[in-house]
């Protein structure tokens, strides 16, 4: 079965990202125009896994059910893990 990973906007997982960086790399400014790269790094790695998917929250249709837009896009009844934020 395949597994598909809801994640926040690639700005918002970014900065999320460049915070946690931040506790390794002090004094580096990962600054905001960098985040989304952040995350599409991220989200890269993590869908090298087999039957793993990533999919960011503005790459879904806008006021459209999650659960609706994700088994329109892959077959009914995804897996679905969910995301919190890191604020």
């Amino acid at each position: 079965m395949s597994t598909f990973y809801l994640l926040p906007s690639r700005p918002q997982l970014g900065e999320c990202f460049a915070a946690y960086l931040g506790t390794w790399f002090p004094g580096i400014d990962w600054q905001s125009h960098a985040w989304p790269h952040l995350a599409e790094t991220l989200g890269s790695v993590a869908g090298d896994h087999p039957d793993v998917y990533v999919v960011y929250r503005e790459d879904l249709p806008e006021g459209e059910d999650t659960a609706r837009a994700l088994a329109d896009a892959s077959g009914p009844r995804p897996a679905m893990k969910w995301w919190r934020s890191c604020r």
